[in-house]
């Protein structure tokens, strides 16, 4: 039936990941590929690990600490909440906090939405988008990445389905 073919169209998938050669592509279709509704859950952490592990060829540092945020989120979409924690700890550890106070504390505040727009409530999220909008204020405003950072509140709310808290997070001007 559909779920056999559905099922042999995951394995295939699966087994396609060792072939690939871009550390993005295999962190990215892990991602995919774990969240698709055939997809066995017993294969997740071990998925998520070795993406974990691929993570480590991504050059750019703070693109590597979004894979992580990403992985952190779907773990705790998947019910893996310590390697949720462990993959949160090294998104927020790449962040360079030395070189600017308020660049570091909103990057990691960053990296936090990132994971918890996966499973939080809205109103957390939503919370911590507040907290990135005042840190903002003491530095000079980016306009880019308040509305990215409120997008994630709202992804959030659209898992949630709160319509309010949507439009609260999306506010047409």
């Amino acid at each position: 039936g559909l779920g056999d073919v559905y099922k042999r169209q995951i394995r295939r998938a699966r087994e396609a990941l060792s072939r690939m050669t871009r550390p993005e592509r295999i962190i990215e279709s892990t991602i995919d590929l774990c969240q698709h509704e055939s997809f066995d859950l017993g294969l997740a952490e071990q998925l998520i690990t070795n993406a974990a592990q691929v993570c480590e060829q991504v050059a750019d540092t703070w693109t590597r600490g979004t894979y992580f945020a990403h992985l952190a989120g779907l773990s705790s979409q998947l019910g893996l909440s310590r390697l949720s924690d462990d993959l949160l700890q090294l998104s927020m550890a790449l962040v360079d906090t030395k070189r600017d106070g308020y660049v570091g504390r909103r990057s990691v505040l960053i990296q936090k939405v990132r994971a918890a727009s996966w499973t939080a409530p809205p109103e957390e999220i939503i919370a911590i988008c507040e907290k990135i909008e005042k840190i903002q204020k003491q530095g000079h405003p980016k306009p880019l990445i308040i509305a990215n950072v409120y997008g994630y509140a709202a992804i959030a709310a659209a898992r949630h389905r709160d319509r309010t808290l949507f439009l609260r997070a999306m506010p047409v001007s």
